[in-house]
């Protein structure tokens, strides 16, 4: 049986998601951001040393201090919080100034940016859309990251019935064994125990230490900007356990004044079709009537914009 951690319809994190952005670096034993790192060269693919290159998140507006290429041409933005970025360089006398939109950082992954360079003034500004090719994991973790929309659409995450199960789309993750707590589905990867994950939540543990399985059961999937699982060759900051890492990060406020509105409907004896066995058992017509409704708001903003941002949710 399920832990109810829920009352009245409220979630501990829905309670809690007061998001207070005062830099764009987290600390946190746990990985709970993501890094951006590139090279700078010129038209003739020499790298270029001196350029100042500074990131800036679309939504919040937080920048990063910038950084100064180094002699081969390198920079590195490390401890970003997850989301969309925009990557400006602006290099000595002699080139265009470049802007790269709409570049992702995601959860626990680096971002490598390879910026060229057009021979002209710094008062001219070139952008462009940073290309899927662009973005790509260079480390040696075997990841799988859905963002929010995956987490909000794909049909395997019923509503109200946890985000976990976004897991079994993962090769090598199975329904699971080992004596652990109801909370959501039991995983089992790579064949190991499903004891042996760790769980963990914007960087914080949570793994229920009495029988193993996550403490807390995440349910609504509107409070979630990315879910994570790490299967294979971990970096040094986890630990704890040999299995999967399971890793949450919560949605913050921006610049913008933003919310939603939802209600998902269930309703068994009206859309659910009757299996073949219910039809030759069954003497009546419909099956047994079975009602779920899953309902709830989302609503963040600036406090100061730029600075700090607030964000709630209510599920019921």
């Amino acid at each position: 049986m399920r832990k109810n951690k829920r009352i009245f319809g409220f979630t501990i994190l829905s309670l809690c998601l007061l998001t207070l952005l005062l830099g764009a670096s987290q600390t946190s034993g746990q990985a709970t951001s993501g890094t951006i790192s590139g090279t700078v060269l010129d038209p003739a693919g020499n790298v270029v040393s001196g350029a100042t290159v500074t990131a800036k998140n679309t939504g919040t507006g937080v920048s990063p201090a910038s950084f100064t290429t180094t002699g081969d041409g390198t920079f590195v933005f490390s401890n970003l919080q997850p989301g969309t970025y925009s990557v400006t360089t602006t290099a000595p006398s002699g080139f265009k100034t470049k802007t790269i939109t709409e570049v992702s950082v995601r959860l626990g992954v680096d971002t490598p940016l390879k910026v060229d360079l057009e021979v002209g003034g710094a008062s001219e500004t070139v952008t462009i859309v940073a290309s899927a090719d662009e973005i790509a994991q260079t480390n040696s973790e075997i990841t799988a990251n859905f963002d929010k929309r995956k987490v909000s659409e794909l049909p395997s995450n019923a509503a109200g019935g946890g985000i976990d199960t976004l897991a079994l789309n993962i090769p090598g993750v199975t329904p699971g064994f080992g004596n652990v707590n109801g909370n959501g589905i039991t995983l089992s990867v790579n064949g190991n125990r499903a004891r042996s994950n760790n769980f963990t939540i914007d960087g914080t543990d949570n793994n229920d230490l009495s029988i193993g399985g996550p403490s807390f059961f995440v349910s609504n999937t509107e409070i979630v900007q990315e879910f994570q699982v790490v299967t294979n060759n971990f970096s040094a900051q986890y630990g704890r356990n040999q299995g999967a890492i399971i890793n949450i990060i919560t949605k913050g406020g921006t610049n913008d004044f933003s919310g939603s509105v939802f209600e998902y409907h269930r309703n068994s004896s009206t859309l659910d079709a009757m299996n073949n066995i219910e039809r030759s058992t069954l003497t009546r017509s419909r099956r047994d009537k079975f009602i779920s409704n899953t309902y709830g708001f989302t609503f963040g903003g600036p406090i100061v914009k730029n600075k700090a941002f607030f964000f709630g949710s209510y599920q019921g």
